[in-house]
């Protein structure tokens, strides 16, 4: 039913059915055929192949050093591509390819999303299912890791855990008859419980889930293992260049050395967590004032009737999440982690502002036009034509609220020996942005495109209303990008980014080994500090 719900996953259930020679009624009635296949069958189908008849492949690695020929730079002339460029197929193909244009079709939550309330004033939103018999239950619940820094691995343990009837094992099993699931995501601000599952068996899955909810067990020996894994994974991370740049590196970046990351628990810590805290940690997320969202074909009222049987009690008043100082970003700066890496990694930001309605489509465009794919003027720029990285790109973030400020930033991954001329290359383009109309055009028609035939569909549009909600819309923000862009010229993108990106200062890192960096050419670029992995991580 799930790969039904896919657009893929049904072309490609069509072509299992094309290669196999089957009939499609055939596929479709697939599942009423497995359900005639006995557990004697799975045996004798077992008995039957399974036997000596294997191969066993070893790879083994091998102890001699390659002897390598240092190969010397060569000289690189730029490219001169010119702007009005067009091959012959290319004004062949515009000339002969003009496709009726598909309407755009929004989510609107106002008529396909219902609200209520609990009896115990849980707010509850509904959408119906008109397909099948699938059914999504979600809570949102307002509490993350920035308010308790153990919820992360209470989460993780929380599914490892059986309860006073059922082992960890048979809990699992348990679900598995009734085809139900659930997850917990926990983020910085918010986390999310999601339930899956058979509207058939919507009232077992209820009461099991309850039954979780309420008897779940600590068992100390699952929270060694988790823990042990999870000093495995930090040591991975250590030893991760992308985790260093992305996780590491940008957060001392953004926040300094007061960072999220910095607050996570130490080793010694983590060792002396015990399973009860965890869990106890998890389930007071329960407690808290929540949202609940549901997606399925049971009329709203009877749906509503099994969570007041669940979520019953009074919501306890959230605690308040701890704050982090962002940096100002109003000077240059430049961080260097040195790490043993063949090339370099880098990483260029600045602080901007908080979110604002009326640049959503011009930060769109923007980011289509200036640092997308292989057509945008970074990539064209500086890989293209000058081939100074193998990888580049810019962009100015989108918000996810109204909170958190959005940021400039620029990557580069280049050889060590070059990344003087990229990060020069970079600046340039990011204070001197060079104007193509005919890439504007083609980025704008590119979004524009993409809106109208994308579809939010079925439980998506639940978790669409959530993300809008947090940035103050009632209604479906795409909406708002796609009635902006005919009206957005190139003096309106080029205003965009005289006011936020034309005169910013940046804070450049840097993660790549210190010998074949030339720091002293580095330094122009701003005060060059030189870090090492312990000043990132608290493990």
């Amino acid at each position: 039913l799930k790969k039904l719900n896919s657009n893929n996953e049904r072309v490609e259930m069509i072509n299992t059915a094309f290669v196999l020679d089957l009939t499609w009624e055939d596929k479709l009635n697939e599942i009423k055929e497995l359900a005639k296949i006995t557990k004697a069958d799975i045996v004798k189908f077992a008995n039957s192949f399974y036997k000596d008849n294997y191969v066993v492949v070893y790879k083994k690695q091998a102890e001699d050093k390659l002897l390598r020929e240092k190969v010397s730079k060569p000289s690189i002339t730029p490219l001169d591509v010119p702007k009005d460029n067009k091959s012959a197929f290319f004004k062949a193909f515009n000339s002969s390819n003009n496709p009726e244009l598909i309407s755009p079709l929004f989510v609107d939550y106002n008529t396909e999303i219902s609200k209520s309330k609990l009896e115990s004033g849980i707010d509850f939103f509904y959408h119906k299912n008109e397909t099948n018999e699938l059914f999504t239950l979600i809570l949102n619940v307002p509490i993350g890791s920035y308010h308790n820094a153990l919820l992360p691995l209470a989460a993780k343990q929380f599914k490892l855990l059986g309860t006073s009837r059922y082992e960890a094992r048979e809990l699992a099993q348990e679900m598995y008859k009734i085809g139900m699931d659930y997850s917990i995501s926990v983020g910085q601000k918010d986390s999310y419980i999601s339930i899956t599952g058979l509207t058939s068996e919507i009232g077992k899955s209820m009461v099991l889930f309850q039954d979780i909810l309420k008897n779940l067990q600590p068992n100390q020996k699952v929270a060694d293992l988790l823990i042990n894994k999870t000093l495995q994974h930090r040591d991975n991370i250590l030893k991760n260049p992308e985790q260093l740049l992305w996780n590491g590196l940008q957060q001392y970046a953004v926040f300094g050395e007061v960072s999220p990351l910095r607050n996570e628990l130490s080793n010694e810590s983590l060792k002396k967590i015990t399973s009860k805290k965890l869990l106890d940690v998890l389930k007071q997320l329960f407690s808290y004032k929540k949202d609940i969202l549901y997606y399925g074909s049971l009329p709203k009222q009877k749906i509503i009737t099994e969570l007041d049987n669940i979520f019953n009690e009074k919501s306890i008043e959230l605690p308040k999440f701890k704050s982090y100082n962002r940096l100002s970003m109003t000077e240059d700066k430049v961080y260097v982690l040195d790490y043993d890496l063949k090339q370099a990694e880098i990483l260029m930001l600045n602080k901007g502002t908080t979110f604002n309605k009326k640049e959503i489509a011009a930060i769109k465009v923007f980011n289509e036009y200036y640092g997308g794919g292989m057509s945008s003027i970074i990539y064209q720029e500086i890989r293209e034509k000058k081939a100074l990285a193998y990888s580049s790109f810019a962009a100015y973030t989108s918000a996810i609220d109204t909170i958190k400020p959005q940021y400039t930033f620029g990557y580069l991954g280049t050889q060590s020996d070059k990344s003087i001329e990229a990060i020069e290359s970079m600046l340039e383009l990011l204070k001197d942005m060079p104007v193509d109309t005919l890439k504007f055009e083609q980025a704008k028609s590119s979004i524009k495109q993409r809106l109208a035939s994308n579809r939010t569909t079925r439980s998506d549009k639940l978790y669409s209303f959530m993300a809008d909600k947090k940035l103050g819309y009632t209604y479906s923000k795409e909406k708002d990008i796609y009635d902006m862009l005919d009206s957005l010229g190139i003096n309106d993108m080029l205003t965009f980014y005289k006011e936020k990106i034309a005169n910013n200062k940046y804070t450049i890192i840097i993660l790549g080994n210190v010998k074949d960096l030339d720091m002293k050419s580095l330094s122009k670029f701003g005060k060059v500090k030189v870090l090492q992995v312990a000043d990132l991580f608290p493990y």
